[in-house]
């Protein structure tokens, strides 16, 4: 049996500057791209929460007004349809006077005049009247029978950000 004299090996213990900067920088881009990504996230999410905060406005006021001129006799004021910040007065049965009024984006009502703002971030309002028949438009009040409008809401988002909501409401008496 040959026996060889023994190699001395130097053993390491720990890790090299070299390679803690290394591993410290891959950790940097790591952390950096997860905040990129995060902050991104958080963007859209609070983009997509004031989107459908408008829309939930804008739908809470397209009911209320059905609600409201389903109990109205007649209309006493209509805009034009053309008008953007529509305003409307109708007489409801007990004899009170309910009016809608858009103005600077806000959306009010009040038993006449308009005080409670019912929305905000409304683009337009238009309000249409309509004959007995359903389909003459009209804006002498003691013709009308029944109402269109029309609740227009731009969103914060780059495609498509306007959405509309309509609905027509034949009135209680006629």
């Amino acid at each position: 049996m040959i026996f060889t004299p023994a190699t001395t090996r130097s053993t390491r213990t720990g890790v090299s500057l070299l390679e803690t900067l290394v591993s410290t920088a891959i950790l940097g881009l790591i952390v950096t791209a997860a905040a990129v990504s995060l902050r991104t996230s958080q963007g859209v999410w609070d983009d997509y929460g004031g989107d459908a905060a408008k829309l939930d406005a804008a739908h809470a006021s397209a009911l209320h007004l059905v609600r409201h001129l389903r109990q109205c006799v007649s209309v006493s004021t209509i805009t034009a349809p053309s008008e953007n910040n529509g305003s409307l007065s109708t007489i409801n049965g007990d004899g009170e006077t309910l009016t809608w009024q858009l103005s600077s984006g806000n959306l009010s009502f009040g038993i006449s005049p308009s005080s409670d703002m019912l929305a905000s971030g409304i683009t337009a309002l238009n309000f249409t009247g309509y004959e007995i028949d359903g389909v003459t438009t009209t804006t002498t009040t003691a013709d009308i029978r029944s109402v269109e409008f029309v609740i227009t809401v731009t969103l914060d988002r780059p495609v498509n950000p306007t959405r509309t909501i309509r609905s027509r409401v034949w009135l209680r008496a006629w």
